[in-house]
């Protein structure tokens, strides 16, 4: 059977749903969230759908889930018939996509890969005016060598490796210059953000005349640091329109500025419920 996460104690993962409920608010008057459907990866609990079911019952749902045992579990915690469960790998799903601007596609994964900013980039690559993307990554690596206990003499042969290894990997989204503090474990969020802005530019180039517009990122940490980038493909001419629409917004990063921290404790069931109405 497939590990997963204990969801029900990632409160800084709870906290991030919520940030895409707010976004989805305060997008409203410029989307039609009626016409959209929500595509993500639901896990066992269906957590995400759930909550937006409860917040947008006019969105459509669909969890997509590659794994057999996973997808059995869904099943038996499918909340309502509206909601489609598709066994099927994204990859394979993402094939047969056929986008009219109309999509919320949260990719959230539990690695960070070259196969997953391809997967951006492919989605990047058919989607429409209106499409809403939220990418989550693993913001870590165990083959870091800032995570052992390296002494000062070895330490910077094992960085010089390890920045290589990142740049064949990752190619043509890695930055020109790869710095020994971007390598970091508190500042590789901000690494692989810029690989995903650099991917998004070079999936919508120019001449396309629509951006990867980011809403929001954040990063934190439920047992492993993560990074979690919101974003809509935009029309350039109207994405002033849009930053002036999230202007009052306090976690808005529309400039693709350093991913904000979410750091909260574990709760209890009634903070949680109180805070749930804010």
């Amino acid at each position: 059977m497939k590990k997963h996460p204990p969801y029900h104690l990632r409160v800084n993962k709870a906290v991030d749903r919520f940030l895409l409920i707010e976004a989805l608010r305060r997008l409203s008057g410029l989307i039609d969230l009626s016409k959209y459907t929500y595509y993500g990866f639901g896990g066992p609990f269906l957590e995400d759908c759930r909550l937006l079911h409860e917040y947008f019952p006019e969105l459509s749902l669909v969890s997509i889930e590659n794994d057999n045992e996973t997808y059995k579990r869904q099943l038996f915690h499918r909340f309502c018939t509206d909601i489609a469960i598709k066994n099927i790998a994204f990859r394979d799903f993402l094939r047969d996509l056929k986008s009219d601007g109309k999509e919320i596609l949260w990719l959230d994964y539990t690695d960070m890969s070259w196969e997953r900013v391809r997967e951006f980039l492919d989605l990047l690559d058919i989607a429409n005016k209106g499409t809403i993307v939220k990418v989550t990554v693993r913001a870590d690596r165990r083959d870091n060598p800032y995570n052992r206990n390296t002494t000062h003499k070895d330490i910077h042969n094992k960085v010089e490796k390890f920045r290589s290894k990142i740049t064949e990997e990752f190619g043509a989204v890695c930055p020109a210059v790869i710095l020994d503090d971007d390598l970091r474990p508190g500042n590789l969020p901000v690494l692989f953000q810029k690989m995903f802005q650099i991917a998004a530019e070079k999936a919508l180039p120019a001449g396309t005349h629509c951006v990867f517009q980011p809403l929001d990122s954040v990063h934190y940490t439920d047992g492993t640091m993560m990074l979690s980038i919101t974003g809509i493909v935009w029309p350039l001419s109207e994405v002033q329109l849009l930053k002036d629409r999230l202007a009052t917004w306090r976690f808005a990063n529309v400039s693709w500025a350093r991913p904000r921290r979410i750091d909260v404790p574990i709760l209890s069931l009634k903070e949680r419920l109180f805070l749930e109405k804010h």
